[in-house]
């Protein structure tokens, strides 16, 4: 629909344009050779062969059609872009179907691409921290235990708020063996192979990436779980959205003590991220 348009749009401009030149070779072409009757026979002059009257209507069309020209010139420029806008938006929203998109998107599974970037990114945090190496190689098990609160401890700390039990997530046991493997593969793969390839900064952007999705799904879920406990405890809604979407930073006081460290200046409600 939007071709046949512009192509009906530059036939009448060239239409148009065919006119203009009409009529300016008319005025250039102003003399002409008209016969004149001698005597002696048929013969040529370069007489005009048109009268004033006829020139100076003919150079008023061209001036008026030079102005409709260029005016009509004008609102067809705007009018081909415009067309050529709105039919390329729609051919992109037709072939995105965006509606059909963030429906399915909104339906997809986490498990186990984005929670694998979640649990990835989580446990880098966590080697990141000072004496984290060093307790891993020291104690195994609190190391594992500080891998668990990164990668669940905003499930703990909600399901607490909301009267449940702390560990309710630990029944789920594909994502605490996913975890778990992650987090052995940081801290223990020879030649550290495992954590250089995702702390590989382009590596490492896509997995971020992965893993704020995790984030924005878990605040919805927080927001819904709180929800069906409290149906007009607005605040409560937001304070569980945050619960789960802030991680382990809530609590990040009781992880430093299962590794031997007391820090209370770097509390999450103390310094806000």
């Amino acid at each position: 629909m939007v071709t046949h348009r512009i192509m009906q749009n530059i036939m009448k401009t060239f239409q148009r344009a065919m006119k203009i030149l009409k009529y300016r070779r008319l005025r250039r072409n102003s003399l002409m050779l008209s016969p004149i009757r001698r005597q002696e026979g048929l013969k040529f002059s370069t007489a005009p062969a048109f009268t004033s009257s006829v020139l100076k209507r003919t150079e008023k069309i061209s001036n008026v059609h030079s102005e409709e020209m260029l005016l009509f010139t004008g609102k067809l420029t705007l009018s081909l872009a415009a067309e050529v806008a709105r039919g390329s938006m729609e051919n992109v929203l037709a072939v995105l179907n965006l509606g059909d998109l963030a429906q399915a998107f909104s339906k997809m599974g986490m498990f186990p691409v984005f929670d694998l970037a979640y649990y990835i990114v989580s446990i880098l945090y966590l080697k990141y921290e000072p004496g984290s190496v060093e307790v891993s190689r020291r104690s195994p098990v609190a190391s594992w235990l500080c891998a668990m609160l990164y990668c669940f401890g905003s499930y703990i700390l909600a399901d607490i708020m909301l009267g449940s039990s702390p560990v309710d997530y630990f029944q789920y046991n594909s994502h605490i063996l996913l975890a778990s493997a992650v987090w052995y593969l940081i801290f223990y793969c020879p030649l550290n192979l495992f954590y250089k390839c995702v702390a590989f900064l382009p590596v490492k952007l896509v997995l971020v990436a992965l893993k704020e999705v995790v984030r924005t799904r878990k605040i919805a879920a927080g927001v819904h779980h709180a929800h069906h406990a409290y149906h007009h405890g607005y605040f409560i809604m937001v304070i569980v959205g945050y619960v789960k979407g802030s991680g382990v930073a809530l609590i990040s006081n009781f992880e430093q003590l299962l590794r031997g460290v007391w820090r209370p200046e770097t509390n999450e409600v103390l310094n806000m991220s």
